[in-house]
């Protein structure tokens, strides 16, 4: 319970929330044939993420840093 994604589906904006300030934390999305669509750096503990550009359909997202490695699936419907 360490990282909150919402809301799951989304209709445009992601929020990624992390239950304390992390380190440097990559942020990807991928699409469900493995191809990155979005790559972001951030170092803040609530992060949104404009998703309204990308298609409807099912998404990877990542998130890594030092001290976590994460991924969820996502779905976005517009």
């Amino acid at each position: 319970d360490e990282i909150t994604i919402y809301p799951n589906p989304t209709d445009g904006i992601l929020t990624v929330s992390f239950a304390q300030q992390p380190s440097s934390t990559s942020i990807q999305l991928f699409d469900i044939a493995g191809r990155s669509v979005k790559n972001i750096n951030t170092s803040n503990n609530n992060y949104q993420m404009d998703v309204s550009d990308l298609c409807n359909g099912i998404y990877f997202i990542n998130i890594c840093n030092q001290e976590m490695n994460v991924s969820r699936k996502m779905i976005i419907n517009k």
